[in-house]
């Protein structure tokens, strides 16, 4: 599997949910969740019911600029770890639980491999 990138050279997840993650993909995702904002963004929305969390309503929880929430979920969605849906002037924000099993998948198969001496 290759690793494709868009034009400001970011990796774009690519496979399905039963493909195993690219090294690529998963450093990805692992970047996009090594921030405390984005962490936090991505358990309310995991938290949220099926209908995902709208911009507004996610802002209000994790109490941040509308700028700075823009971009933590730009990171999240580039990443694949979060999928937005634009009902009329509304943005609703869902977590991709194929990508997070996927990811899991990834740190699982890379914890069971034997230790090289």
């Amino acid at each position: 599997m290759r690793i494709v990138m868009d034009r400001s050279l970011k990796v774009l997840p690519q496979g399905s949910a039963t493909e195993p993650l690219t090294p690529g993909e998963a450093a990805l995702m692992l970047a996009a969740l090594g921030n405390p904002i984005r962490m936090n963004a991505f358990r309310h929305l995991i938290d949220a019911d099926i209908s995902g969390l709208k911009v507004g309503s996610l802002q209000g929880l994790l109490k941040i600029p509308a700028s700075t929430l823009n971009h933590h979920l730009a990171a999240l969605k580039d990443s694949g770890l979060v999928r937005q849906q634009r009902i009329g002037r509304e943005v609703h924000n869902h977590p991709s639980l194929d990508a997070l099993r996927r990811l899991e998948r990834f740190l699982e198969d890379l914890g069971s491999r034997k230790p090289s001496r």
